[in-house]
């Protein structure tokens, strides 16, 4: 698996299609956290009364709400830089893991396309950098952040 990332790693349209993936991330992740700082309603994402009676609780909790949108907007900062990608990917990878089991059970079509599809940017990203995450991993020696980057 690491052969096949070092090779594609030598290609360039492959390298500018990953940091055009980065980037499309990290927009969609500012965007959407500044409209949740902005608006904290998120009843428009469903029609079906269960979900959106849960929706409605969670945007009654302000705290919440304000803290997921300036959570995105962190992590979609962290993945438009180049140095903090994988941080931001790391910790987007469970706050969308939870929309997407809310999603699938809510059965939002339009949101369960556009996270699985961030989804498997994240997971492409954190593939794309597996030098860092074993770097970071390794046990044997102290570890040195500026060697991975």
């Amino acid at each position: 698996m690491s052969n096949i990332i070092d090779i594609l790693r030598e290609i360039k349209s492959v390298h500018v299609f990953v940091m055009l993936l980065r980037i499309h991330t990290g927009i969609i992740c500012v965007v959407l956290g500044i409209f949740h700082l902005w608006q904290n309603e998120w009843t428009w994402l469903a029609d079906s009364p269960p979900l959106n009676y849960f929706l409605e609780a969670l945007s009654q909790l302000g705290f919440y709400g304000e803290f997921m949108g300036l959570f995105l907007v962190v992590v979609g900062l962290f993945l438009v830089s180049q140095r903090l990608s994988t941080l931001g990917a790391l910790l987007l990878i469970p706050i969308l893991s939870n929309v997407l089991i809310h999603a699938f059970s809510g059965q939002i079509k339009e949101v369960v396309l556009l996270s699985t599809f961030i989804f498997f940017n994240l997971v492409c990203m954190i593939l794309w950098d597996y030098k860092k995450l074993i770097l970071i991993s390794r046990q044997d020696r102290p570890i040195s952040i500026w060697e991975s980057l």
